[in-house]
């Protein structure tokens, strides 16, 4: 099975920190799509079925995994709106409906709107949810397939080799380059749940990690750096830290 980046995952965890932090797009990458075609097409919305808008963590995978299989600049977003690479073992059909972190929604008409939603997320403004039901075509097959439910979502995700990574999947790729000092706080669905131990966190995300819609870390929190040298102990005061420790320190992308 496939499984997202560890940075993936902290994309989604962290959500203070700035795009260019991340380096997810490259600096020549332009924010606005002037493509005319895709712009029209952008103003011109076909119409949709009814939807339900939910949170999705398998829309979440579904980007990143386009994020990381293809160069996602500005040319792509332009000169991609009718196909699909094969990064995926299916293609949305559009129009689809996102929804972002702050409750806003956008109708996606191609796979050009998609890849611009890709340019366009920040720390501030990102997707979190998709609305069901929709369709995919599945490869090898001739006939779309009704996604009715983040469970089918999931599915189809995992029929794909794709495998959504969990937080138990985190703490053992860092644990070589440093260790959380309990407690932990963590804001769960917008409440702050504080772990005492490792061991207590992982018993409750394996239990309720479909359910946690958003997760992010309260700071600021120990840990244990692991050195040739040394362990010691310091202090993460915000995600610009949490950042420079994961790329710059374990050297983890």
């Amino acid at each position: 099975m496939r499984k997202l980046t560890i940075l993936t995952f902290f994309l989604v965890l962290l959500t203070a920190c700035s795009t260019e932090e991340l380096d997810f797009v490259t600096t020549e990458t332009a924010i606005i799509v002037e493509d005319p075609a895709i712009n029209k097409e952008m103003t011109t919305q076909p119409e949709v079925d009814p939807v339900e808008i939910l949170p999705s963590k398998a829309l979440r995978t579904s980007l990143e995994a386009i994020r990381e299989n293809f160069s996602v600049t500005t040319a792509s977003a332009t000169e991609n709106k009718a196909s699909e690479p094969i990064t995926l073992c299916f293609q949305f059909v559009y129009p689809l409906v996102v929804e972002y972190n702050d409750g806003s929604t956008k109708q996606l008409n191609d796979y050009g709107a998609l890849l611009q939603v890709l340019l366009d997320e920040s720390s501030a403004l990102y997707l979190t949810g998709i609305g069901f039901p929709f369709e995919v075509e599945e490869d090898g097959s001739a006939e779309a397939a009704t996604i009715k439910n983040e469970q089918e979502f999931k599915m189809l995700l995992s029929a794909c080799g794709y495998e959504e990574i969990n937080y138990t999947d985190v703490i053992n790729s860092v644990s070589s380059c440093f260790t959380i000092d309990y407690p932990l706080d963590l804001i769960v669905n917008d409440q702050i749940k504080t772990f005492m131990n490792a061991q207590e966190a992982e018993n409750y995300f394996n239990k309720y990690w479909s359910s946690s819609a958003t997760v992010s870390i309260s700071y600021p929190f120990r840990v244990t750096l692991h050195t040739m040298e040394e362990d010691k102990r310091t202090s993460i005061e915000n995600d610009f830290e949490m950042i420079n420790l994961i790329k710059n320190s374990c050297n983890i992308n």
